[in-house]
């Protein structure tokens, strides 16, 4: 790395910097506007054009180029801003799989219907893999479902659980199907 000098004293400097920080504590000084206050006058006008600027519109343009307009949350579903729906939380945010099932079915959400995964990945969202519940003793019923599925499996040794996962158990019977049909 080369060091490169200062443009006004001319000492060596880091090659980063444009002024030593002896001139740059010095070059405020030098600019004609240092220490300056803004007039009243002047103030209002900066005043009404910034808020002229900065409109919902403006704002979430920008929100939504700085950061996407999804976002993760804590239990790893999707969020999206949603300045205008109804079931949007304080900030703003609409979880993106309501928003997918209402499109789907062309109405609101009831508070009560439940968005289920399919194959249990909060974040893939694909109109496929996401199935409507009525209310939570259904989603519940579901979800139950998936268990007694698992505990048939280890019991006709189809899969095993080993290491703290569950495999499919190496047989050399190809014949056998998930069910246990042969």
């Amino acid at each position: 790395m080369k060091n490169k000098n200062c443009k006004i004293c001319g000492i060596k400097i880091d090659r980063r910097a444009t002024h030593c920080n002896k001139c740059r504590s010095r070059s405020g000084k030098n600019n004609p506007f240092y220490q300056k206050k803004h007039t009243k006058a002047t103030i209002a006008v900066i005043g009404k054009k910034s808020k002229a600027k900065f409109t919902k519109k403006y704002l979430e343009n920008l929100r939504s180029k700085a950061q996407g307009n999804k976002k993760r949350d804590i239990n790893g579903y999707t969020l999206i801003k949603d300045y205008n729906h109804p079931d949007r939380n304080s900030h703003n945010d609409m979880l993106e799989h309501r928003l997918v099932m209402e499109k789907m079915i062309g109405r609101r959400l009831t508070k009560t219907e439940i968005v289920h995964h399919k194959n249990f990945i909060r974040n893939d969202n694909r109109k496929n893999n996401l199935h409507l519940y009525a209310n939570h003793s259904e989603h519940h019923k579901a979800s139950k479902s998936i268990f007694e599925l698992v505990d048939n499996l280890l019991k006709q040794k189809i899969i095993k659980f080993k290491n703290g996962r569950y495999q499919m158990n190496k047989r050399n019977d190809a014949s056998v199907v998930v069910g246990g049909k042969s």
